[in-house]
């Protein structure tokens, strides 16, 4: 059993802040003392995207309305432009019972150095949500920094507070007087050889450990008794007094650091009592972890589809991969493994990530590949082995679909889905306006197992009765490209206006359109 969270021996309510370079896995370690159970990991994902959606979009929609009518007081409003970020929102958990959830508040007429307001929700033990507004008073330079992975002094710069009264029992007491204590420090990286926040070595930086040294503030609730005789925890909604703290960070879980002689995560791992104060319940630290989210990395850079196409396999290592997974279905003895590869590109690096298939070809005549999609990938990559038709399949198409839909918006314009086969053709999809798509596939819940099976039955039927697909058939290249533009020109697809067709031969782009005789028309992308 871990100790509870003590300070200066009151008990706290804290926020705790994580800060410093993009690191999907905080271990144990680099939380001091690997103690815990789980370790804290982060990723930026979108609404679409998290199984808690439903029960999310409701309270997101009424704190929307509220934030709109500046009905928390401390809100800072604009003008009634005001929205919150769904598309890029950090998603934080510690186990798979404790999660929260930190969207970027936006503003339509705000100054460019407003603060950054984020809405940050965690779990209750009733099936509600805690209610957070966090507030970053930062400058340009300081969200830069922190944008690319640096440390930022927050000392009187953060303001937090509670949206809902009555969210702490101990928020009615009045004979409470609370203030905001901060304190910072920095974890060990994962070999335990730095402990200042030094950058990867990838970053320039001399740390060559899985997960780097980063900041840690915590926000820690003091509050007094009136007239003296004791302190406990407690709330003041709407009250946020200044912060203190500041100079070199220290480490408060070091044993010898009398103020918070505390080891290990310490984050909590199950939804907490919204009857019970923060500081009563299990764990060295019971505060909720969020990352400021200071809204999307990057701007979307619109491109016509051939600039998009010709970038790609112009880049020496995305076209290694790309013929490096044609090479396997067209050598002599071709690997009967469909690979896939996603192309990711955050913070301006880019990653591959390879997954395989089964070896055996399913009844419907697909092999299905399980990939891991982000938000921030730009590519999507697989091959077609001897024995499947050389085009993009029904399940790619759903696949194409949901992995466009899960993209923050800047990424959309970039994204592109290759496909290499056996016969030596190579082809891409690029999505033009998804209404249609969206339609066909309303009230499907592709994050499901049950959902997905709809949306590919729906697709393979508009395959074979509009595309005329016959799995058992074998197809020329001809016959699969022709098969292809009659299923892109149906009314399911906007008539041909959702999703566009290009062949790649002879290293130029070439897009391909339905003559109304049924032959193909292939027009070569305009050379520099």
């Amino acid at each position: 059993m871990m100790r509870k969270f003590n300070y200066l021996m009151l008990a706290a309510v804290s926020l705790l802040l994580l800060f410093g370079c993009r690191t999907e896995t905080l271990s144990e370690d680099n939380l001091n003392n690997s103690n815990a159970s789980f370790s804290l990991t982060s990723k930026r994902i979108s609404l679409n995207q998290s199984k808690h959606r439903d029960r999310l979009l409701p309270k997101i929609e009424k704190i929307e309305a509220e934030v709109k009518t500046n009905a928390f007081g401390k809100v800072i409003s604009y003008g009634n432009g005001v929205s919150i970020n769904t598309d890029d929102v950090i998603y934080i958990e510690n186990g798979p019972d404790f999660y929260t959830y930190t969207f970027k508040i936006e503003r339509e007429n705000a100054p460019a150095n407003a603060p950054v307001e984020n809405l940050v929700l965690s779990p209750l033990s009733d099936g509600s949500w805690r209610e957070m507004l966090i507030t970053y008073h930062l400058t340009d330079q300081e969200k830069q920094i922190m944008n690319t992975g640096g440390t930022v002094d927050l000392t009187g710069k953060v303001e937090y507070t509670p949206l809902e009264s009555g969210t702490y029992s101990s928020a009615m007491k009045q004979d409470l007087v609370c203030y905001y204590k901060t304190v910072s420090y920095y974890t060990s990286c994962s070999e335990n050889a730095h402990h200042h926040g030094e950058a990867s070595d990838e970053d320039g930086g001399p740390c060559e450990a899985d997960v780097q040294s980063v900041l840690v503030i915590t926000v820690t609730r003091v509050c007094t008794m009136v007239g003296g005789g004791g302190t406990e925890t407690g709330t003041t909604p709407g009250v946020t007094y200044p912060e203190t703290g500041g100079g070199n960070p220290t480490n408060p879980n070091n044993g010898t650091n009398p103020d918070n002689p505390c080891g290990g995560n310490g984050i909590i791992t199950q939804p907490q009592n919204p009857n019970s104060t923060l500081g009563t319940q299990e764990g060295c630290n019971t505060g909720t972890p969020t990352l400021p989210n200071l809204g999307p990395l990057e701007v979307e850079d619109p491109k016509t589809d051939c600039e998009r196409l010709k970038e790609k396999t112009d880049d020496a290592a995305f076209k290694h991969k790309m013929d490096s997974i044609k090479n396997r279905v067209t050598m002599p003895n071709p690997d009967m493994h469909e690979t896939s590869v996603i192309v990711e590109k955050y913070k301006g690096k880019i990653s591959y990530s390879i997954t395989q298939s089964q070896a055996n070809f399913q009844a419907d005549g697909t092999k299905r590949v399980q990939n891991m999609q982000g938000n921030y990938d730009i590519a999507g990559m697989h091959n077609h082995c001897p024995g499947g038709i050389p085009i993009f399949s029904f399940v790619d198409m759903v696949t194409f679909y949901d992995h466009y839909k899960y993209l923050v918006p800047f990424r959309k314009n970039e994204f592109s889905m290759f496909l290499v086969n056996f016969n030596g053709t190579s082809y891409a999809l690029r999505m033009q306006d998804i209404t249609a798509l969206d339609a066909l596939f309303d009230g499907m819940d592709l994050n499901t197992k049950e959902g997905r099976a709809l949306a590919e039955d729906r697709m393979k039927k508009i395959y074979e009765k509009d595309g005329e697909m016959n799995t058992k058939q074998d197809y020329t290249a001809d016959m699969a490209e022709k098969m292809m533009m009659k299923v892109l020109n149906t009314k399911d697809f906007g008539n041909g206006n959702s999703v566009f067709l290009y062949q790649h031969e002879s290293n130029q782009w070439k897009k391909l359109t339905l003559n109304p005789d049924g032959s193909i028309q292939k027009i070569p992308c305009p050379q520099p």
